[in-house]
């Protein structure tokens, strides 16, 4: 059952709000005070539906990986894999769906790690692309070296430069591979 249209609004404006706050200041110097005075809601509407600014963060966070798992990344991997897209594509692609998903990485506190979290589900929806290119020893280690080399590449001022083909992205995961085979 879907949440009330009253409710889908004033998660929503919340929301914005915060993303807004997120976007000028750094998140430990956001208030609930500020978030609601963006949002034009009391404080009591503002805790009906959140425990605290670290609890909308997570919810934010988890929903905009959710989203961007489903409808970006792993329909994209999909066609990748099929030799539908290029590897530049891909990076473009994400760049442009994860906006929100990069704004809300910025958070960092011992309570909240959106940019562990962010690697982490990156290299698991990479992982099934990677052990279909070969390469099933180590595949775990490989999807958390390319979704952190993803995230890199994501943050990079000059990603429109950046050339990465596929070829390019399997000689590196070549290389990584064998330089875990002389590590072990």
């Amino acid at each position: 059952m879907s949440e009330d249209l009253r409710i889908q609004k004033f998660k929503q404006a919340i929301k914005n709000a915060f993303l807004s706050l997120l976007a000028e200041k750094d998140f430990e110097k956001i208030t609930i005070k500020d978030i609601c005075t963006q949002a034009m809601i009391g404080k009591s509407t503002f805790y009906y539906h959140y425990e605290d600014k670290y609890d909308l963060a997570r919810q934010l966070a988890i929903q905009s990986l959710k989203n961007y798992q489903q409808h970006v990344l792993i329909p994209r991997l999909k066609k990748l894999q099929h030799g539908d897209h290029s590897i530049n594509d891909l990076i473009n692609q994400i760049k442009q769906s994860a906006d929100t998903a990069l704004l809300v990485r910025k958070i960092q506190t011992p309570e909240l790690n959106v940019e562990k979290m962010l690697k982490e589900q990156l290299a698991k929806s990479l992982q099934p692309f990677i052990v279909k290119l070969g390469f099933k020893n180590q595949s775990a280690l490989l999807a958390s070296m390319v979704a952190a080399l993803l995230m890199e590449i994501l943050d990079a001022d000059e990603t429109d430069q950046l050339e990465l083909s596929q070829t390019n992205l399997l000689s590196l995961l070549n290389q990584l591979q064998h330089i875990l085979q002389n590590l072990t």
